[in-house]
């Protein structure tokens, strides 16, 4: 199961992607916000203005123009995610569309046998950057 280190630096397709109030407040119930987290969770709470949870870029494009048909052939059930993080220039708005492209900027071979998170080698970094047009 060769990975091909050329696929650094390979992109996907560009996509267009759109969310609405309703993927918002889907995914904060999704990962598990509930009554104190109202700001998150409901449309419609007098005095509360909905807010978006910084992680939902990470489900917006999901699978989407995905450039992973550069790495190589691999088994995905020794695929591990190790890490991921999300850097946001602003709020998200409730609502809205994004172009989005996916590249491989890194690929680090685990290893064989259990991860030892102490000297794991990364495997894949993800940066996920949304710029907003009007």
């Amino acid at each position: 199961m060769p990975l091909d280190p050329s696929a650094v630096g390979a992109k996907g397709d560009s996509v267009e992607i759109s969310w609405d109030s309703k993927d918002c407040l889907l995914y904060a119930v999704g990962i598990g916000a509930g009554a104190d987290d109202l700001v998150f969770t409901t449309e419609n709470s007098e005095g509360l203005t909905q807010r978006v949870f910084p992680t939902f870029p990470v489900v917006l494009g999901w699978g989407k123009g995905s450039p992973m048909r550069s790495v190589g052939e691999f088994d995905p059930a020794l695929l591990v995610h190790g890490q991921q993080a999300v850097t946001l220039e602003r709020a998200l708005p409730v609502e809205g569309r994004a172009v989005m492209q996916a590249e491989i900027v890194a690929m680090y071979d685990k290893g064989k046998a259990e991860i030892d998170t102490d000297t794991a080698r990364r495997l894949f970094t993800l940066i996920c950057v949304l710029h907003f047009g009007g």
